[in-house]
């Protein structure tokens, strides 16, 4: 901050100098411009630029590519404070997604669940120690309830014609054992639930029975098929008169394997049903997602939906939010954050400083009273220029404001009307129109002056008596105001005349600070043309209305005409009134 400020007091002191001299006046009419090309640069330093108003120039050329580039990139600290900024946004997705959520369960019948139980029990087989081998319409549940043969059983159990209908109409699970099966159904009644789960548990078990009854058939038919094939070697090994070897091994074989089919057979038939129902569903319980739990994904939905459209809408959103977005994006300080006077839209805007001395706004002026005069400590006498890029940011409020509370703090202070276009200074201090202004003052034919001294000089800058008389009283004793006057043909040919030169050096001599309300920079020329004649420049930027490229564009024009940009101004912002000031 010292280095900065020193560095700004060396400058503005050498423009002072410079401005007691012919040379520098003609140089600043002719409003030296500072273009992207190294040899404009080069050409600027060798008419008397000093050095560091070179390389501030040429910074401010190339911030507004790497502003750009920079634009896009999302840090934490950004995030948050767009989704803060945004934070209504973001409260009206959650509340549309819980609402939807709400409407959807009210209008969606539930669907209940119920749930039969089947124990497996499989059969030794007799003597040998080993299990009965799966059945395979139990080795894979879920494969056989889903076939027809289980649905046509289950039809017969509910007394239904078309077993294709209950064809997936269940599903089944197992325990961590393997010896349980769960048969659940599900249906929009309750009733029909319970009847279907234990129907299908039923069907299921019939079906494990019928299967094992299928077994055992064809061991039978395995058992005749030995027999035959037995008595069939029986009768050649008596026709060689038994002392065939080859045929009395087949025959030893064939009734090892006719023993051990007769045995697993015997063993299927006795060991009883293969599967039983241990528990019907006697209760259905609604299924699904959780009133809680879907109220809970509606609201991580909504939050995650309000966020994502408030990080895309800032993506797209190209106008300025708040001092920490103007600081990534400007080499330029933020000299002081304005919050919103409630009394902006009205047709005449009010000094807030002193309708309202102890408001965060009054407060919020006397600190931007504070940073500047820190900056324009050895300026004895300070010409000030307040600019925006676009009409409507509030450069008038601010500029009226600001010469009030200079006043307040017993400097004689000036504020003056350089809008020869629009101006707006006269309404908010109540000036007299027919008095003479500005566009009088900075002429050089004195016939188009009011007779305020008589003088014999037909032509030429004004004179101390002049300006005296075009002073204009507010309601503060040190602070008086000079209007703009009749509105001229060609504003910015005399704001860059010598007329305006010379007044410019006389308000020196009658005021410590005088402040110039002038046109946008991006409307007309007339506050690049002043702006290279005075001490410095403020611009004033509105939170949520100016546009970032306006802002760029502005700086650039400012700069490439010699102005020296003090600062920036955010008026109307919102964290103003909730960070800065606390109440005391």
């Amino acid at each position: 901050m010292s280095s900065l400020r020193s560095s700004l007091g060396d400058y503005l002191g050498s423009r002072g100098n410079s401005n007691n001299s012919a040379g520098a006046l003609n140089q600043s009419r002719l409003g030296l411009r500072l273009t992207k090309g190294t040899s404009q640069l080069a050409d600027a330093s060798r008419n008397g630029l000093r050095s560091v108003e070179v390389a501030r120039s040429a910074t401010l050329f190339t911030r507004g590519a790497a502003s750009r580039d920079g634009e896009g990139k999302l840090t934490f600290n950004h995030i948050i404070s767009v989704l803060w900024r945004r934070k209504l946004l973001i409260v009206t997705c959650v509340v549309i997604a819980v609402l939807v959520a709400g409407a959807y369960v009210e209008l969606k019948k539930p669907t209940y669940t119920a749930t039969a139980t089947v124990e497996l029990t499989p059969a030794a087989v007799s003597g040998s120690g080993a299990s009965t081998p799966s059945l395979p319409a139990l080795a894979d549940p879920s494969f056989a309830i889903d076939t027809t043969d289980v649905a046509k059983l289950a039809a017969k159990y509910l007394h239904e014609t078309d077993p294709q209908r209950l064809v997936g109409a269940a599903s089944v699970s197992e325990n961590t054992q393997g010896n349980l099966i769960y048969v659940s159904a599900s249906s929009k009644s309750s009733g029909r639930a319970v009847a279907l789960s234990n129907a299908f548990a039923k069907a299921l078990v019939a079906y494990a029975a019928s299967e094992v009854q299928s077994q055992v058939l064809q061991m039978q038919r395995e058992v005749n098929t030995y027999s035959r094939e037995i008595a069939n070697l029986q009768a050649r090994l008596a026709a060689d008169g038994g002392h065939n070897a080859a045929l009395q091994i087949q025959i030893t074989a064939l009734s090892s394997d006719e023993s051990s089919v007769l045995a697993q057979e015997a063993s299927l038939a006795n060991a009883g049903p293969q599967a039983l129902v241990e528990q019907t569903a006697q209760t259905a319980y609604p299924s699904g997602i959780s009133k809680k739990k879907l109220g809970a994904i509606a609201l991580v939905i909504g939050l995650l939906v309000g966020a994502g459209v408030a990080l895309v809408r800032d993506q797209l959103d190209t106008r300025v939010h708040g001092r920490p977005e103007l600081e990534a994006l400007e080499d330029l300080p933020v000299l002081g954050e304005l919050p919103v006077h409630k009394d902006r839209k009205a047709s005449t805007s009010k000094v807030a400083i002193i309708d309202q001395p102890h408001s965060v706004l009054a407060e919020s002026v006397r600190d931007l009273r504070t940073s500047l005069q820190a900056l324009l400590e050895d300026k004895p006498a300070a010409l000030l220029m307040v600019t925006s890029p676009a009409p409507g940011d509030g450069k008038t409020f601010v500029a009226v404001n600001l010469a009030a509370a200079w006043a307040l703090a017993g400097k004689q202070t000036l504020v003056v009307s350089a809008d020869l276009r629009r101006p707006r200074l006269e309404a908010a201090l109540g000036l007299a129109s027919e008095l003479p202004g500005l566009s009088q003052l900075a002429s050089l034919d004195r016939s188009s002056r009011p007779p305020w001294a008589p003088t014999e000089d037909q032509a030429g800058p004004p004179t101390t008596e002049e300006i005296s008389t075009s002073l204009q009283p507010t309601p503060l004793p040190s602070l008086r105001a000079i209007a703009a006057g009749s509105i001229p043909d060609n504003p910015a040919e005399l704001l860059a005349g010598e007329p305006m030169t010379v007044l410019l050096t006389r308000l020196r001599e009658i005021a410590d600070v005088a402040i110039f309300d002038t046109p946008p920079v991006l409307s007309v020329t007339d506050a690049c043309v002043l702006g290279s004649q005075v001490d410095g420049t403020i611009v004033v930027v509105s939170e949520g209305d100016t546009d970032r490229g306006a802002l760029d564009r502005a700086i650039q024009r400012l700069t490439e005409t010699g102005s020296r940009i003090l600062g920036i101004v955010i008026n109307r912002s919102t964290n103003a009134t909730t960070s800065l000031y606390y109440p005391y």
